[in-house]
């Protein structure tokens, strides 16, 4: 199961930031952008990402979680 959890931002007072777990696996964090119309997903388990150009688009990302495909 996918799960996120909004927390303070470590670097960026006054700003959040949202963890992505999977099951008890945290696998990444959703971050504010340098710019205000920005985000970035980090994380040591990025395997790919793809734009999906439906409407609205979206990123598809794919991680790789040590073979298991959840």
């Amino acid at each position: 199961m996918t799960r996120f959890v909004v927390k303070p931002h470590g670097t960026r007072p006054g700003e959040q930031m949202v963890e992505v777990w999977v099951g008890d696996q945290f696998v990444g964090g959703l971050y504010p952008g340098e710019r205000e119309d920005e985000i970035k997903f980090v994380s040591k388990h990025l395997a790919s990402a793809v734009l999906d150009e439906a409407f609205p688009p979206a990123v598809l990302v794919m991680l790789n979680l040590g073979g298991s495909r959840q």
